[in-house]
């Protein structure tokens, strides 16, 4: 006796032994083997009529077997006998045929059936009869249960012994598989756990084609397998992973989900041959690879066997249904697996739980960062701190950038973080890339995420190209880039600015870690857009600031009425222009070119930095080669400002030529040996700024917004200058008219009188105001003179007399100058 089964045997030997020994009466003969803890009993039988069987039964089925029960259980050597006649006998006829027991023409046509048990201590055995037994039959039968006891007994040790052993080996299946789930770090090592459940489901002789873990999530409408199996003829097991779209409508799927919802701990599906095909079809992904899984190695069907746990269900493929035992065992894996799978969802949330403190962390360090910009240069320190904070999250990264001032085909802008030597800030025209062309699709499609990969040739083309675009680059730099083996790049895009991290193992970001980078973009979003904000307030600020300067400028320029005006406006532009930049300037001048003189009028403020006005102009020649020459040649080529520094020999040409040009003498000593000049050109000529050092591009930008002003104001200062040079002209003209008129008029020299007070009076028109008029007339080459005086007011001739020009000093210079002329 090796198995319970084999006892349907031993009642087979007891039936024909008996039978010799004259129990002729005998209808069958029975063991039955209880279990109090169930309170169930197997009955195993057999005849010559109706052969081998066995029925499970519970205590209370039948209120006779619950009698018998009682009667063998409550003693080592207890005996029962039970005896149907009549009625009863027809009860317990409809009672067999309901639960199943085999039909026996037998006893439908006896009178009476007897039932004779001894207890054998685990359960009873004993005969069926038509007639009652003599007590000698009785004697024979208990010496039977004498002999059966022992030898029972030796086979429940042993029984007892193969399931202690096979507990343990259960147990050792069972902890190989514990062992492996409680080493999980993540869900995608469940692959080796499956291994292991696979490995041990066949060294406890469960023949297992494929094994399985199902793992639904209904939240995703998605469900995930885990296969496993080995290799025809082979010890290699293998493992994958397949996540489907959860199909409720698919007949397989929403059985399971059925059964994973009920209480049942397995279930049993039997798949008959000629549908074996098609439901092989239905999971070709997940089996694709597995050889030995064809229908042609199924000619019986298969079956798929399930146990099922709070998360889905441990599963085997099998030719043949699992026994009960099998089934109990894959039910215990699901359990074991059940419980690790809860503390590795219970570590992966506390890891959860830390990652996302240490996340959060890394973005409140961004976010206070990219809180205190103050300037867009600033952006140069926050992308290195990103850099810093991705590679602390332990995201592979070597390379991290902000894309800022986006225009579909225009120039990128970027700043970036690395460990190469590569500048922070880098401006290069638009070419076309794989990320070029993903960028400017994402962003016309209103993305905010695309992902690239390059091969070892595409990053080398890209970056080829980038990098013929940053000037003094090491070559040390450019060989990583060029010699590493791909590229991998996850790309955020936002609304104000793009955000970037790439790794030149060319490895793609998990979905974490660009959930992560996404992260790290709206932080730095939210407080860019503020930055934004503050940038236009104070560029409006700013702006109103300049305008201010310039109208101030502009209303100076406007109420000039001579040339000599533009020493206080040069003074103005430096005191407007000292509030506008946070640096220091020298001096600020105001050149006027006139080009048929070749010469420049300067009027400037003082060399020292004080701003001071120098009322007198200076004049310097255009061909000046250090500086002049390059700032006309800048002008006749229409160009709006030009920097010119100066240092070394330049300055001290600069410096000597303009001592000559001023009268004041300084030396390059007292320049610093430095100065920019920076100017900004107009059509009349230029303004210009000196500094100890460059000034911003702004700042040169506003410079030039000065001198566009200025163009206008000085322009029309020019415009009234000639008109009322030409209104005066005309005065002139009329007054030299009068004095014409009344000088042609004249009939005798006495008239002089009347001419002289008309001359008079169109001098006071002309704004001359002299305290008297003379006109003296010389009658010959020996300065013999006629003069006519008038009086203070002009209206007549006061004095009239003779004199010779030589007699008096005064009277003699005036005519020795007349003379030469």
């Amino acid at each position: 006796m090796r198995t319970p089964e084999d006892l349907t045997g031993i009642c087979e030997v007891l039936y024909a032994e008996l039978h010799s020994l004259g129990f002729a009466e005998m209808r069958n003969a029975m063991i039955n083997i209880h279990d109090d803890v169930k309170e169930t009993l197997v009955n195993y039988d057999y005849s010559d009529e109706i052969g081998k069987s066995i029925n499970h039964l519970v205590y209370n089925i039948h209120p006779v077997i619950e009698k018998q029960v009682k009667q063998m259980r409550s003693a080592g050597d207890a005996f029962s006998e039970t005896y149907f006649k009549g009625k009863d006998l027809e009860d317990w006829k409809a009672f067999r045929k309901k639960i199943g027991e085999k039909d026996d023409p037998r006893i439908e046509q006896a009178d009476a059936l007897y039932y004779y048990f001894y207890s054998i201590g685990t359960g009873s055995i004993g005969i069926s009869t038509f007639g009652v037994i003599a007590e000698e039959k009785l004697n024979v039968l208990k010496r039977f249960r004498n002999v059966f006891t022992l030898a029972y007994q030796r086979y429940t040790d042993i029984a007892q012994a193969e399931a202690q052993a096979r507990e343990a080996k259960i147990e050792a299946a069972l902890e190989r598989t514990r062992t492996q789930s409680m080493i999980m770090q993540h869900s995608n090592e469940l692959d080796d756990t499956l291994r292991v459940f696979h490995e041990q489901v066949l060294l406890l002789g469960i023949p297992s084609a494929f094994s399985f873990l199902w793992l639904p999530d209904e939240k995703n409408d998605r469900h995930i397998f885990w296969a496993a199996w080995k290799e025809i003829n082979s010890a290699v097991y293998k493992s994958k992973a397949i996540n489907y779209p959860l199909d409720r409508n698919e007949p397989a799927t929403a059985q399971c989900l059925i059964d994973w919802k009920s209480n049942e701990p397995v279930y049993s599906y039997h798949v008959p041959p000629p549908v074996v095909e098609n439901y092989f079809a239905v999971w070709q992904e997940l089996i694709d690879g597995v050889d030995h899984l064809k229908p042609e190695y199924f000619s019986g069907g298969l079956h798929y066997v399930e146990a099922f746990m709070k998360y889905g269900c441990f599963g085997v493929m099998v030719e043949s249904d699992l026994t009960e035992d099998e089934k109990n065992i894959l039910a215990r894996f699901a359990v074991e697996f059940e419980r690790t799978y809860t503390r590795f969802l219970d570590l992966q949330k506390a890891e959860a739980q830390a990652r996302e403190a240490q996340v959060e962390a890394a973005l409140e360090r961004v976010r206070s960062r990219s809180m205190g910009m103050q300037k867009s240069e600033d952006l140069t320190e926050v992308i290195k701190i990103v850099y810093q904070q991705l590679t602390h999250l332990k995201i592979k990264l070597d390379h991290a950038g902000f894309v800022v001032d986006y225009t579909p085909g225009g120039d990128w802008h970027f700043w970036i973080a690395d460990e190469q030597d590569i500048p922070s800030k880098i401006t290069h025209p638009w070419f076309e890339s794989v990320w070029a062309n993903q960028f400017d699709e994402a962003k016309e499609k209103g993305a905010d995420f695309f992902a690239t990969r390059l091969n070892f040739e595409e990053k080398n083309k890209f970056y080829k190209e980038l990098l013929s675009y940053i000037p003094g680059l090491p070559e040390a730099s450019k060989d990583f880039y060029l010699s590493c083996p791909g590229l991998a790049a996850s790309t955020v895009l936002l609304d104000n600015v793009g955000l970037y991290i790439e790794n030149f193992e060319g490895i793609p970001y998990t979905d974490e870690e660009n959930n992560t980078l996404m992260r790290f973009g709206k932080v730095f979003q939210q407080t860019y857009t503020r930055f934004l904000d503050l940038q236009k307030a104070e560029a409006q600020a700013r702006e109103a600031q300049i305008e201010a300067a310039l109208e101030k400028v502009r209303s100076r320029t406007m109420a000039m009425q001579r040339s000599d005006e533009l020493a206080g406006t040069a003074a103005l532009l430096f005191q407007e222009f000292k509030k506008l930049v946070q640096q220091e300037l020298i001096q600020t001048t105001i050149g006027i070119y006139n080009e048929a003189a070749n010469e420049i009028e300067f009027r400037a403020t003082d060399w020292e930095g004080g701003g001071m006005q120098v009322d007198r102009p200076s004049y310097g020649n255009m061909d000046e080669p250090t500086l002049l020459k390059p700032a006309v040649t800048a002008w006749k080529a229409k160009a709006k400002s030009l920097v010119v520094e100066l240092t070394g020999e330049m300055l001290e040409g600069w410096v000597n030529y303009r001592n000559k040009m001023t009268g004041v003498p300084i030396s390059s000593k007292d320049a610093g040996g430095r100065r920019i000049v920076s100017i900004a050109f107009f059509s009349k000529g230029h303004l210009s700024l000196s500094s100890p050092s460059p000034l911003s591009e702004e700042a040169v930008k506003t410079l030039e917004r000065f001198a566009v002003v200025f163009d206008g104001t000085y322009t029309r200062f020019l415009d009234l200058q000639k008109a009322e040079a030409q209104a005066r002209e005309a005065q002139v003209e009329a007054a030299l008219e009068r004095v014409r008129s009344r000088t042609l008029a004249m009939q005798k020299s006495d008239e002089l009188a009347e001419t002289a007070a008309v001359l008079f009076q169109q001098l006071i028109g002309l704004g001359i105001e002299p305290n008297r008029l003379y006109i003296t007339i010389i009658n010959d080459d020996e300065a013999n003179a006629e003069f006519w005086i008038t009086d203070e007011d002009g209206s007549k001739v006061s004095a009239a007399f003779e004199t010779n020009m030589n007699r008096n000093t005064t009277f003699k210079k005036m005519y020795q100058d007349g003379s030469k002329k």
